[in-house]
């Protein structure tokens, strides 16, 4: 999947998966819109850049741009995944 955001071009094709998760997500189904659990990607471009694919049940899939802090939040949920991009401290 390929999408422009804010004149960069993210592609799936091109970057890296690095992270495949669950997601509590709003969804458009036949009541509306309501939230479910659906399957999510992370990738990261060449240039380091992050951004999600995430998989629409009833739509058709979306992909969003990433900040570092969102990504170090996805990241939290696999310690051995979070230290290959980020410096984790021991407490």
């Amino acid at each position: 999947m390929r999408k422009v955001i804010e004149g960069k071009l993210y592609d799936t094709e091109k970057a890296n998966l690095i992270y495949e998760f669950q997601k509590y997500a709003n969804i458009d189904s036949t009541y509306g819109h309501t939230k479910t659990w659906v399957t999510a990607q992370l990738y990261q471009t060449n240039k380091g850049n992050w951004f999600e694919l995430v998989e629409g049940k009833n739509t058709s899939d979306v992909l969003n741009k990433l900040n570092e802090d969102k990504v170090k939040e996805i990241l939290a949920h696999d310690p051995e995944k979070y230290q290959e991009f980020f410096e984790l401290e021991d407490a």
